[in-house]
């Protein structure tokens, strides 16, 4: 460091540059992983005071200063109109900058500024920000590793991060490593940084522990925003007596039977999604039903029906969240309608072996 073209000369440490060197501050660099070398920024800041500007490599920033009889500096400020002043900043590595001061009947002096230690830029007021800072991080989706296909199990290997904006409220799923693009006023997962989009700000899930669940984010800028650190949630689904949830189950074929769901009489069969939400429960039978569950835009606990034979009752059920998952069995008692329609499953079997 401070080698070669870059060295600071000896004879060029003067009072006043080393009063610059506490009188300013690098407050962030532009870092963000899809910005063009030639596109990085600087913020530099004045101490005890909110006056910052921004800067790319090289080019001029023109200031005013008074100094103080003792030698040390007065008064400061950045101006945009061009004046008889001017530093330039150069990269001397990823936490210092080299400010060359020119102008003016004074001799050239060298400058130095170290990062501040979180080298982010505390902004709130970004759209997206805000939300991403408050999300929820739950667990795995249960749902999917178990009736997932090859697309959706592997969503259910990734963490699940809920994001409420407002009215809106929708899920990412992630792993270490991802980037997330905010457009269309929501976040978005994406494959790699050639699909970012410059303009709106951009996240990466920095870290995933059993404890925390890390995400920085940048602006278009390309200055971070800082770290929001996530502890994880569970879900809450107490063990269901499978007894009191479908109560009376008859037999009406060799796969369906009829039963009681909150006094409510359903014709069940293998397959059947029911969801029971504030309004009681409801059966998923149309596309956009079925794909408003999936993508998390209805919420409710599933049960969700795998088989019915004379022998009894197997489903699954689910939390609101799908991070809680429940196996259910329960038994058919065995009458003159269940054994008829025994026998006619036990011919049917018979002949298609044939």
């Amino acid at each position: 460091m401070l080698s070669g073209p870059l060295a600071l000369k000896e004879n060029t440490r003067s009072p006043l540059a080393l009063a610059l060197e506490q009188k300013l501050a690098l407050l962030a660099q532009s870092m963000r992983p899809d910005l063009k070398q030639e596109d990085r920024a600087f913020s530099i800041g004045i101490n005890g005071s909110d006056a910052k500007c921004f800067v790319k490599e090289g080019e001029k920033i023109y200031f005013q200063m008074q100094q103080h009889p003792s030698g040390g500096i007065e008064t400061f400020t950045f101006v945009e109109n061009p004046t008889e002043n001017w530093m330039t900043p150069h990269v001397l590595d990823g936490r210092s900058l080299l400010l060359k001061v020119e102008g003016g009947a004074r001799d050239a002096m060298e400058v130095v500024l170290q990062a501040q230690n979180s080298n982010a830029l505390q902004e709130n007021n970004i759209e997206g920000i805000s939300a991403l800072k408050e999300a929820r991080w739950w667990e795995p989706d249960l749902f999917f590793r178990q009736y997932g296909g090859p697309q959706f199990q592997a969503l259910g290997k990734k963490q699940k991060i809920e994001i409420v904006d407002g009215n809106l409220k929708y899920v990412l799923f992630v792993s270490p490593g991802d980037f997330l693009s905010f457009s269309s006023g929501k976040w978005h997962p994406i494959e790699d940084l050639s699909k970012s989009d410059p303009r709106s700000p951009l996240a990466q899930v920095r870290m995933i522990n059993q404890r925390q669940l890390e995400i920085e984010a940048w602006n278009s800028e390309g200055f971070s925003l800082g770290h929001t650190r996530i502890e994880p949630k569970k879900g809450a689904l107490s063990r269901i007596s499978p007894e009191k949830l479908l109560i009376g189950p008859k037999l009406r074929s060799a796969n369906q039977v009829t039963c009681h769901l909150d006094k409510k009489r359903y014709i069940l069969r293998p397959g059947d999604w029911l969801l029971r939400t504030k309004n009681g429960w409801h059966k998923l039978k149309a596309l956009g039903e079925i794909d408003a569950y999936i993508n998390q835009e209805t919420r409710g606990e599933l049960l969700v029906i795998d088989s019915i034979d004379p022998s009894g009752i197997r489903a699954h059920y689910f939390d609101e969240m799908r991070t809680q998952i429940q196996e259910l069995v329960l038994p058919i008692s065995i009458d003159k309608t269940t054994k008829t329609f025994k026998k006619k499953s036990n011919k049917r079997s018979r002949l298609s072996n044939i």
